[in-house]
């Protein structure tokens, strides 16, 4: 989280932030909100740059005046006014009015879908490429500082829980993968080997929809199980929706979103299903054999 207050979103892009903002209308609101401003009289004449006749002009604590219905009225765009007065750069600003506005929501719903739906996706870019080498899991540097690790099966995958888990302002859980989302019992053993710290972390594992997907959380359940002291692995199956054959948690993603779900909602229903779920112990681990 910034400075001030917000889980930054990452390459916002300004051009579709902008036509978000002129669709929506919600400048004038955020100015409000990010610029300290007030309503008041200020200088009775037409805008010049919307050429609004009766404009109604704000104020910011600088006493510079704006038009409300363009914002265009002093010295400022909405970008730089909000970078001043919340003494931010202009990405931390542009990340800030994109929460604000919903079109961070939106543009995360926009990236899952389309990467559910298996379809080249321009916008998307990975959030990180990071892999120690070696035994180490996606990100290794953000499961070893979490409290919880998430496990699931692709980077993508990992990466879209992590934009999830961004937007909605959740600390201290990492959402994590094997490379390539494939591995054996030789790799998870070497994961626990190069990196014991993980047996104090709690571990979810979310399976894809099929039998593979049921075998790879499986696989590293057995070894992380063993590296544990107590009971703090659960194989998570996302059954409270349906999912087709071979689904993943971005499809699952995907049915919450078509109802208007948002980020904190979606992890809030994520718990709640992984609550309902006992952790592993040995006898459930042996009956797999």
């Amino acid at each position: 989280m910034s400075k001030n207050g917000y889980v930054p979103i990452q390459n916002v892009d300004r051009d579709e932030l902008e036509r978000h903002l002129i669709g929506t209308g919600q400048r004038p609101r955020i100015a409000m909100e990010l610029g300290g401003i007030f309503e008041g009289n200020g200088p009775g004449i037409p805008c010049p740059a919307c050429e609004h006749d009766e404009p109604v002009w704000l104020r910011d604590k600088f006493r510079n005046s704006f038009c409300r219905k363009c914002l265009a009225g002093g010295k400022y765009t909405l970008y730089s006014w909000v970078m001043r007065c919340q003494n931010v750069g202009l990405s931390e600003a542009l990340s800030l009015i994109a929460q604000r506005s919903g079109f961070a929501f939106r543009d995360i719903c926009s990236v899952v879908k389309t990467k559910a739906e298996g379809k080249p996706c321009k916008q998307y870019e990975p959030l990180f490429d990071s892999w120690f080498g070696g035994h180490s899991l996606y990100q290794m540097h953000h499961v070893i500082k979490g409290v919880a690790v998430i496990i699931v099966k692709g980077e993508e995958i990992a990466d879209c829980l992590w934009r999830v888990l961004r937007a909605a302002d959740i600390q201290g859980v990492a959402a994590t993968t094997s490379p390539m989302g494939t591995a054996d019992e030789s790799f998870w053993n070497g994961v626990v080997q190069q990196y014991p710290v993980i047996a104090n972390k709690r571990i979810i594992i979310i399976p894809d929809n099929d039998e593979e997907g049921m075998n790879y959380a499986r696989t590293a359940a057995r070894v992380l199980m063993g590296a544990h002291p107590r009971e703090s692995v659960k194989i998570v199956e996302l059954n409270d929706r349906p999912l087709r054959e071979g689904g993943n948690l971005m499809d699952w993603f995907v049915s919450l979103i078509e109802v208007g779900t948002e980020p904190p909602a979606m992890i809030e229903v994520l718990s709640a299903l992984c609550a309902r779920v006992e952790p592993l112990t040995p006898d459930i681990v042996a009956a797999w054999n």
